[in-house]
């Protein structure tokens, strides 16, 4: 403003004085635009920490979507203004678009596909942040970002995977913490057909029930699946708390479980064949 001023009062001619007005009001159009955006990225940031204490993590996964989104519309909107005031007509740049546009399109597909998919992943919500994902039943691991063009994972070698977001559209992606962080493991066992099939189940129902992150309601449940070509395929069904631990707490239970077998004599079926050989006759 002081600069304005002090140019008005030097008596420059009309031409030299509409351009630094010019100059001056699109610094300032840049400048409140800045500030503006600034002010609204930091309303965000509040929202988010609030969200972070009231563990809303649908909420979370909106805010760094929405703030990409609030930055884009704040350099458009300036650039507009700036383009206003210059009296420059955008209406041949809106003509060219078209043309323009199917070029952009063409050459960017998988960028507006990723796009459209983060539009997607913000809207169907199949995942939030913290929760752990499967995807292509390759990759496991905790979601740490979800933005307009990629989904950032952590995996559980704290490898951080960066997946673009039409892969995580056109895929089927399992999330292990669904609606309810609480998570069923299946752990599948083969023991030989000679087994007492109710000691068995007794051991590792004990086994399960002892674990202090194994859930107790439900129950852990023990399921007889088939008669295999070695032994008795069953399941020991338990449910834990935390997607994030259920390597470990299967690593824990299969070592107990192994423990009891070998202390009650209970034989673990492994692929076997049976070869007969017969003396044959001279001719």
């Amino acid at each position: 403003g002081g600069v304005y001023t002090f140019l008005i009062y030097r008596n420059l001619s009309k031409s030299i004085e509409l351009q630094l007005e010019r100059v001056i009001i699109s610094l300032c159009i840049l400048l409140f635009s800045i500030i503006f955006f600034e002010i609204l990225a930091l309303i965000i940031v509040k929202l988010q920490i609030g969200a972070e204490h009231r563990r809303n993590n649908h909420l979370l996964s909106a805010f760094p979507f929405f703030k990409n989104i609030l930055k884009v519309v704040v350099v458009g909107i300036c650039l507009l203004w700036i383009l206003e005031i210059y009296n420059v007509s955008i209406t041949p740049f809106l003509a060219s678009a078209g043309v323009l546009g199917v070029a952009v399109a063409l050459a960017s597909k998988d960028f507006i596909a990723n796009l459209f998919g983060g539009v997607s992943v913000f809207f169907d919500k199949p995942y939030a942040l913290g929760d752990y994902v499967i995807i292509q039943e390759k990759y496991r691991g905790e979601v740490m970002e979800i933005g307009m063009r990629s989904t950032k994972i952590r995996t559980r070698d704290n490898v951080l995977l960066t997946v673009p977001n039409s892969v995580m559209v056109t895929n089927a992606v399992i999330n292990e913490t669904g609606y309810d962080p609480e998570l069923r493991v299946r752990i599948p066992i083969l023991v030989t057909d000679t087994s007492d099939a109710e000691k068995v189940e007794t051991i590792l129902l004990d086994v399960a029930s002892q674990h202090a992150e194994v859930i107790k309601n439900p129950f852990p449940l023990v399921r007889y699946r088939a008669f295999a070509e070695s032994g008795l395929s069953l399941e020991l069904l338990i449910v834990i708390s935390d997607p994030a631990n259920k390597g470990r707490i299967v690593h824990e239970v299969v070592k107990k479980i192994h423990v009891r077998f070998m202390k009650e004599g209970i034989t673990l079926a492994y692929p076997t064949r049976e070869l007969y050989m017969h003396k044959a006759d001279h001719i």
